[in-house]
């Protein structure tokens, strides 16, 4: 359905007993045929996803399918070593000879190998591909750099003394090529075993002039990967050479609650900024601050701000608790002034790991920083890490501390900031209406889905990963003859992946407002390719923000767009979506709710605002194609995830509208079953009607299996010719199977056609259990949120479906909530 599928790196095998096996075409041959080899001891979660058909998955080029074949990477480990050997070699025998006669009982083989380009020894090639290792050191070469900071991730080992043994001839290869060890991080519990290690650029530059052979560390068998170290940012998109503007601001800090729920792990906020004065809790435990000018404080102010003001052009609200904030970056002098990043000797999972223990369980015989914190707002992402399928070290820590501290982190989708290439010439573009541009930047994006792939740690599954839509406060005319991308403001922001998460999940979940970004063409002459480049600048359009000022002055502002806009504002809303699940507490009909599911509940909620608006239309329109029309809605999942958040539908009801919201916990193969009983003002009456769904969950996850999420709960629609289809629904919104890939269920269910049942009919939802992981105590927590309404005429729902709903808490004594 998408690009070249590329490789599937393997967890945790080590690479004495780990095959490399190159597929073409469908990887469903090369299963099929694998099924049938008997005396084969090899651990099949290992052998990777289980991939759809090619109908599903083909290349992609002007929205068309191609007719060129796949090419993907498997990887087996088998537990006898002699039969590993074996393959290798009837493999050379097959490929010298494919008539070759197999032995009594291996035919099968013959059928395996002929899906497969090629089976080799995991390598150095491996240990290098798609790391951005190379790219990274050919431009510290180019810099001038003298000394080169590189993350190498060794194979995980269970076994203490293997683990032991393997680092120490890591660390002896490290010396014998003139390097030195930094630092070290082991995280067992999501098998993470790494070293920080600086090389001279002497050893680089002969890796670069004469190979990846050259030096013994590159071809060490411990070493998984070697990844660039202490380029993972903030992506600030500010041109600090530009003036910014004053604007001073009444502050109200009278009833600041100052135990946090928020957290924002970030850049050093400016926090005596009269936005911002009295609202943040600064925990920097390293001192980083002081590596801080105050005009480089640009993105954790400016998070900050978003998160305590909104944007000023629309919101009016201010935050009613404190944030804590801990700084995780530093800032580095760049040909436009600064940036954030995490700095080139400290592990990013290393800094992240101690900031949330911190928070939680103290440091060292320090007490819990922010014990109280329930949303961890996290817009830093490595742009060498792109998920590819393979979870990255850091989404599976955020996937672990999800789970064991009961905290939902929000995460920023990352920013695609690369040169749009439209295909046409400058002076075409030009002349070209603005519908026209709208639809021609659309599918420049659509040609360039491969280079538009998550950034480590976005593809997270416990996480709510947050994409922008291009919207702000700014009218329409403030542009300054910059190119607008898009008129429409509900589309997506050019500067969203499009995507999908592990296992073909929704991903980002939810689309919030990003500001709009702006671009110019990257030459001037009308003969030249029309090539868009992203403008940075602090004017508007744009969402305004707090912004470090010149000399001294702490009242400046920009405006600034990006998905980092959209996380915030996320986490925004899930604090103020905290204020009214506590409000529930103290209600008639709150008895079954518990603080212990406010992270669940919080992002079932958040979740179930989103939907698809007219920008789904518009994409239909432009991408939909006669041969990706059956899966047309999976596409449009990339673009939307589950839709744009609509922040007045989720904190209370209108006369047309009744939600009702549940929490619990459930057990391996546990149902749990609600009912409400539908309203008689609907039965009858032709109009349209919507039932909207939203399940949400945390899992505990296997960081050494292919099997990642270790629970699935789901829900089974009710559309179509199910026999409790009483409200006669028959659209779905997003593509069926997608929904159930994640951690959240979201189905927006709609029908018109009339629909007639007996009083007292009940609607009933039933969710059903699976969980992998052994153990009696193992539970998942979940939170339902489920609206009935009626979007195109006002029916008296609300009071309909309250009445029913007290009449069932009274026979049956258990307690639903209504909002």
């Amino acid at each position: 359905m998408s690009s070249v599928l590329g490789p599937y790196h393997p967890v945790g095998f080590p690479p004495e007993r780990t095959l490399v096996l190159e597929t073409i075409g469908s990887i469903e041959k090369f299963y099929r045929a694998a099924a049938r080899i008997p005396g084969l001891d090899f651990v099949e979660d290992h052998l990777g996803e289980n991939l759809d058909a090619d109908d599903d998955f083909f290349q992609e080029k002007d929205g068309e399918k191609s007719e060129s074949k796949l090419s993907s990477f498997v990887y087996l480990t088998i537990t006898n070593r002699q039969a590993l050997q074996n393959i290798l070699g009837y493999w050379k025998k097959y490929t010298r000879d494919q008539n070759y006669k197999f032995p009594h009982g291996l035919g099968p083989l013959k059928e395996l190998f002929k899906s497969l380009y090629s089976i080799r020894y995991w390598d150095t090639e491996d240990r290098v591909r798609e790391t951005g290792i190379l790219d990274d050191w050919r431009l510290r070469l180019s810099d001038g750099a003298e000394i080169v900071p590189v993350e190498i991730e060794l194979w995980y080992r269970s076994d203490i003394r293997s683990r032991d043994a393997a680092e120490q001839r890591v660390r002896r290869l490290v010396n014998a090529a003139q390097g030195q060890v930094v630092s070290k991080s082991l995280i067992v519990d999501i098998h993470y075993h790494a070293l920080l290690v600086s090389l001279p650029i002497s050893s680089i530059k002969k890796v670069i002039n004469e190979g990846n052979q050259y030096i013994d560390l590159l071809r060490c068998d411990e070493v998984m990967y070697f990844r660039p170290s202490g380029r993972c940012m903030t992506p600030t998109i500010l041109d600090q050479s530009t003036e910014l503007k004053e604007e001073s601001v009444k502050v109200q800090n009278d009833e600041i609650n100052a135990i946090p729920i928020v957290a924002l792990l970030d850049g050093l906020p400016l926090e005596n900024h009269e936005w911002l004065a009295n609202h943040l809790i600064v925990d920097d435990p390293d001192s980083w601050s002081s590596d801080y000018a105050p005009y480089q404080q640009v993105h954790g102010t400016s998070m900050a701000s978003l998160l305590v003001r909104g944007n000023p052009d629309i919101d009016t609200e201010v935050l009613s608790r404190k944030i804590y904030c801990r700084p995780i970056t530093k800032p580095y002098l760049a040909s436009n002034g600064s940036v954030e990043l995490i700095p080139d000797d400290t592990l990013p999972l290393d800094i992240i790991h101690r900031a949330v223990v911190r928070m939680f369980d103290g440091d060292g015989d320090e007490p819990p920083s922010a014990p109280s914190i329930k949303i961890i707002n996290l817009s830093v992402a490595d742009p060498n890490r792109r998920f590819d399928r393979s979870m990255s070290p850091w989404a599976k820590l955020i996937d672990y501390f999800s789970y064991k501290y009961n905290v939902l982190f929000v995460i920023s989708a990352g920013n695609q900031t690369q040169e749009l290439s439209l295909n046409l010439k400058n002076s075409e573009f030009n002349t070209l209406p603005n519908e026209e541009k709208e639809k021609t930047i659309l599918k420049a994006i659509s040609n360039s889905i491969h280079e538009r792939r998550l950034m480590s740690p976005a593809e997270a599954i416990n996480a709510i990963t947050v994409g922008a839509y291009h919207n702000d406060g700014v009218p329409e005319e403030e542009f300054y003859n910059l190119i607008n991308p898009y008129r429409n403001r509900t589309l997506p922001s050019p500067l969203n992946p499009v995507t999908w998460g592990k296992k073909r999940s929704v991903k980002p979940e939810i689309l919030m407002p990003g500001g709009r970004a702006t671009y110019k063409l990257g030459s001037m002459l009308d003969k030249d390719p029309a090539v868009l480049k992203i403008v940075s600048y602090s004017g508007p359009p744009g969402q305004k923000v707090a912004s470090p000022g010149s000399k001294g002055a702490l009242n400046a502002f920009a405006h600034t767009f990006g998905t980092s806009n959209a996380a915030a504002l996320a986490s925004r809303r899930l604090q103020f979506l905290n204020d009214t699940i506590n409000d529930l507490y103290s209600s008639s009909h709150g008895s079954s709710l518990s603080p212990e599911f406010e992270h669940v509940l919080m992002k079932a909620l958040l979740c179930h605002g989103s939907s698809f608006t007219g920008s789904y239309s518009l994409l239909e329109s432009i991408l939909k194609t006669p041969v990706n029309s059956r899966i047309f809605k999976a596409i449009a999942s990339k673009y939307l995830g589950y839709g744009i958040v609509d922040e007045n539908r989720i904190h209370g009801c209108t006369e047309n509208q009744a939600t009702i919201i549940q929490t619990g916990r459930m057990q391996q193969n546990e149902q749990h079953s609600y009912k409400f009983i539908l309203p008689q003002s609907l039965n009858a009456h032709v109009t349209k009607r919507r039932l909207i769904i939203t399940l949400a969950w945390l899992t505990p996850v296997n960081p050494s299996s292919q099997e990642y999420r270790q629970s699935h709960l789901f829900f089974e629609p009710i559309t179509g010719n199910k026999p409790n289809n009483y409200l006669y629904l028959d659209s779905r919104e997003s593509d069926h199977t997608m929904v159930r890939n994640g951690t959240v269920q979201h189905e927006v269910l709609s029908g018109d056609k009339a629909t007639a049942y007996a009083d007292g009919t009940t609607l009933d939802i039933s969710i059903n259990c699976k969980i992998k992981v052994r153990g009696k105590d193992i539970f998942i927590p979940y939170g339902l949120v489920v609206t009935l309404d009626t979007p195109d005429i006002n029916l008296p729902i609300y009071e309909e479906v309250k009445t029913g709903i007290n009449s069932l808490f009274e026979i049956e004594n258990r307690a639903i909530n209504i909002t």
